[in-house]
């Protein structure tokens, strides 16, 4: 699946160091004191970066949930898809067989132009002769 612990660890890693990368640019760099005072002043800045952090997390959490939904719908109907092709297959042999079957029956029969069984095999002969074309 797509969502992983990973995932989460990655994002609150990345909150972590804008965080302290906010607050380490703004501290001044002869006096370390006075975190209150800094705190007050990027409050707002370090909550967007969270907010930012934990919406573009969320929002990863639902793509990963829909990717996985698409992924097994598309592997029901590759599997259903191959189904179905293959009874077609089937279905197609079949019906071809079963023609076939028809023709030579029909081939067999006597025409009802030819009054004796004798005239519908010199007729066939004639037929075979002409559709093999001049020796």
């Amino acid at each position: 699946m797509h969502y992983t612990m990973n995932s989460t660890a990655l994002m609150i890693c990345q909150s972590v160091f804008a965080a302290g990368a906010i607050l380490a640019a703004e501290i001044p760099h002869e006096d370390f004191g006075d975190w209150v005072q800094m705190v007050e002043r990027l409050g707002l800045a370090v909550a967007l970066v969270v907010f930012f952090v934990f919406t573009g997390w969320k929002r990863e959490q639902r793509m990963a949930v829909r990717l996985d939904k698409l992924e097994r719908d598309n592997d029901k109907l590759a599997t259903r898809t191959a189904t179905l092709a293959e009874q077609i297959t089937q279905t197609q042999t079949r019906t071809n067989q079963i023609i076939d079957e028809a023709l030579k029956t029909l081939n067999g029969r006597m025409c009802w132009a030819c009054e004796t069984r004798e005239e519908f095999e010199q007729m066939r002969e004639l037929i075979a002769k002409m559709r093999k074309g001049p020796a």
